[in-house]
């Protein structure tokens, strides 16, 4: 399943094969991916999924943005995900290092 970066769900409801705003950033307007955004990455059960992306760069052959497993720049005190741990982290909370807990 695609993610459309203008929330609208034409993909899914068959209203058009695609548009320019399903492309992240959407045209400037979708820098940001996470539990409340429109769309979300929250799980289908509506469940918080603690994953964010974020800064998405301007559509071009590459792309940056910053991802974060346990999201504390948007006031999160959730606790973090079993698959991966921080072991460092800026001041800004987005995470500067991870690795994989086994």
């Amino acid at each position: 399943m695609v993610e459309q970066a203008d929330g609208r769900f034409d993909l899914q409801y068959d209203r058009n094969n695609g548009d320019g705003g399903d492309v992240w950033p959407a045209g400037g307007t979708a820098r940001q991916f996470h539990d409340k955004t429109v769309p979300d990455s929250r799980y289908y059960r509506d469940d918080p999924s603690q994953v964010a992306v974020l800064n998405i760069s301007d559509a071009d052959s590459v792309m940056t943005a910053d991802f974060e497993v346990q999201f504390s720049a948007l006031g999160s005190k959730s606790r973090a995900s079993p698959f991966w741990t921080t072991s460092t982290a800026t001041g800004t909370g987005y995470v500067k290092r991870a690795k994989r807990s086994r």
